[in-house]
């Protein structure tokens, strides 16, 4: 009986100290766990953006929840990818928060993936636009970015809308972003046009396509200087073609060698135009 006390005596004075060492030493695993992890690439993926003078994580990017996923996937967009810019992606830190700006709105983007296109010079060209923008006091406050595989696999357009069957107005009813104005990279169009909008009086209210903006490949081969994006935006905003605005350069100039990236900001000009667009929202409570 006292051999067997004794022995029950060491095995619990063993196990005491197993525990203790294990105990001792759980900070070296749990940090050793982490590096695991880390080293895996399980690491949350979040960055760090400065905006003025606090920083704040930007929204992760990656395959977006289930259901989002589901919903691209069963409306013939496969493998999407989804992204936020918010506004201090497009703007330098000292503008972002200009108490100049007194309107703002929301822009999405569909890039096919399969192009020569990719998010980062797409994002730069944003930037492009943001600035010709402000000339309106008008701010892009977050462009909703998802990249995905080509609807149908239609990596080019008809660039010729109809009343039926136009490949635009097919895309355009298929795509789960139902907010306007959306921009869809993608190859090419039959009529090899750089890029054009489809605004509202070119189609019919009930026309999918209407405030949808086609950027192709060959926009890229265009003068930097100028923001192709910003002019199809316009014709979307003001629901206008080109217009002769004589020997003044404008954003909308009918004669492509007298286009820019002026904006007419004369009273109840183009600016004031725009702002009556209905997804642009007002940041200034005395406009």
């Amino acid at each position: 009986m006292k051999f067997r006390f004794i022995a029950f005596t060491l095995a619990f004075i063993s196990i005491s100290r197993a525990l203790a060492g294990a105990y001792e030493s759980l900070p070296d695993t749990i940090s050793r766990l982490n590096e695991i992890v880390k080293s895996a690439g399980s690491e949350p993926k979040w960055a760090c953006v400065t905006t003025g003078n606090k920083s704040q994580p930007s929204p992760a990017v990656g395959r977006g929840t289930k259901s989002e996923n589901r919903l691209w996937q069963n409306a013939g967009f496969e493998n999407a990818k989804f992204e936020t810019w918010p506004a201090d992606m497009l703007y330098e830190p000292s503008i972002i928060n200009d108490p100049g700006f007194t309107h703002e709105i929301d822009l999405s983007v569909v890039l096919y993936r399969g192009t020569s296109w990719d998010k980062e010079s797409i994002r730069q060209r944003f930037k492009s636009m943001a600035k010709v923008l402000r000339q309106c006091k008008l701010k892009i406050s977050k462009v909703k970015f998802i990249e995905a595989d080509a609807y149908n696999g239609w990596l080019d357009v008809d660039g010729v809308i109809r009343k039926n069957g136009d490949r635009e107005s097919q895309i355009s009813e298929a795509l789960p972003i139902k907010s306007r104005p959306v921009f869809v990279y993608l190859r090419s169009s039959r009529l090899t046009a750089t890029g054009y909008a489809i605004p509202q009086y070119v189609v019919e209210e009930s026309n999918p396509a209407k405030d949808t903006i086609w950027m192709t490949e060959l926009s890229q081969q265009l003068s930097p200087n100028t923001s192709l994006e910003a002019h199809e935006l316009a014709h979307v905003l003001l629901n206008s073609g080109h217009v002769d605005h004589g020997r003044n350069r404008n954003i909308l100039h009918i004669k492509p060698n007298r286009q820019n990236n002026k904006i007419g900001n004369e009273r109840g000009g183009q600016c004031d135009q725009m702002k009556k667009y209905g997804a642009v929202r007002s940041i200034n409570t005395k406009d």
